[in-house]
């Protein structure tokens, strides 16, 4: 008897773009692709759950095809207007970049977000020309971006430095994580900033090489 070959046990063995789009999560704004679970982003004025979604935590979904990401169940969105919230100037934060890759839901652009699209070097091209097969937009580095990004991997509070340098956080409003986690976190910033300021400005440089800089350059205006 001759061998038949087994069908495959998943759909996404042989996934055709119609299929992904059919059962996408979301579907991205920007080129029409399928977006899937990235990450979640929590509320940072409640305190941590564990192995479970608050009501406050938002969804951010990546598309197959550009890399945006999405935010889940927002409803419709205008990308090229969320492109000009996004951009300060003449930047706006790559979701494609090292530091995001690092960092995930502790990447420091996160913090604070409150648009509903992240943008792809790809995705730029595409809203600024119409064009599916437009040249990718370049990079710019961020240091500090990416620096913050690394000592949040090591700090209860996200953005504490910043947070501090704002007065949103400090010894007498210590946060939702409570007064031992801020000095905890006012120690470990001090202690680690040396070696974490080296660190990212290696590794910005060299994402910078592969046009994955913490920033894209659009031209987008507010």
């Amino acid at each position: 008897m001759g061998v038949v070959a087994d069908e495959p046990k998943y759909p996404t063995q042989v996934v055709s773009r119609e299929y992904e789009r059919a059962n996408a999560l979301t579907t991205c704004p920007v080129c029409g692709g399928a977006a899937f679970g990235w990450l979640t982003l929590p509320d940072p004025s409640t305190n941590p759950t564990v192995g479970q979604l608050a009501e406050v935590d938002r969804v951010i979904d990546l598309c197959e095809e550009c890399g945006a990401g999405v935010e889940r169940g927002y409803g419709s969105v205008d990308a090229a207007a969320e492109l000009r919230e996004a951009t300060v100037d003449g930047v706006a934060p790559n979701r494609a970049s090292w530091q995001a890759w690092i960092g995930g839901d502790s990447w420091s652009r996160l913090f604070g977000w409150k648009g509903h699209l992240l943008f792809t070097p790809k995705a730029v091209a595409r809203i600024e020309t119409g064009r599916a097969d437009a040249p990718k937009a370049r990079t710019a580095p961020s240091y500090l971006a990416m620096w913050q990004t690394l000592i949040n991997a090591l700090t209860f509070n996200t953005n504490f430095a910043s947070r501090v340098r704002s007065g949103e956080l400090g010894p007498s409003k210590p946060g939702a994580r409570g007064t031992a986690a801020f000095w905890v976190d006012a120690m470990v910033t001090v202690l680690a900033s040396p070696l974490t300021g080296l660190a990212a400005l290696v590794v910005e440089s060299l994402a910078l090489l592969f046009n994955r800089g913490g920033v894209i350059m659009t031209s987008s205006k507010r």
